[in-house]
């Protein structure tokens, strides 16, 4: 997880993702990130199977244009490593 105060407005650029299914092709914008120096990560390599991680990635009060990127990496540490596992849901509050 890399802090998003630490990433820069010309960090971010465009790409598209395209799918092939058995009944369809996808194509959706998104954003990837180009590597920084200044980019700070924090990785949580003893995360259990019933711990979650959770981070805002949109807030409509911040003047800045927060990005908290995010990525999995492979753990090369570990003798026998453990499938990733990796369930994303966004969920949008909203407040008067």
């Amino acid at each position: 997880m890399c802090d998003g105060r630490t990433v820069e407005d010309r960090d971010i650029v465009p790409i598209d993702y395209h799918m092939e299914t058995a009944t369809r092709d996808v194509t959706y914008k998104s954003s990837g990130a180009r590597h920084s120096a200044d980019h700070l990560w924090w990785y949580y390599p003893d995360m259990m199977p019933d711990e979650m991680l959770v981070f805002v990635g949109f807030d409509s009060v911040r003047n800045d244009n927060y990005q908290p990127l995010h990525a999995a990496i492979e753990d090369r540490t570990h003798a026998k490593p453990v499938p990733r596992i990796s369930i994303e849901s966004r969920y949008f509050a909203l407040f008067e």
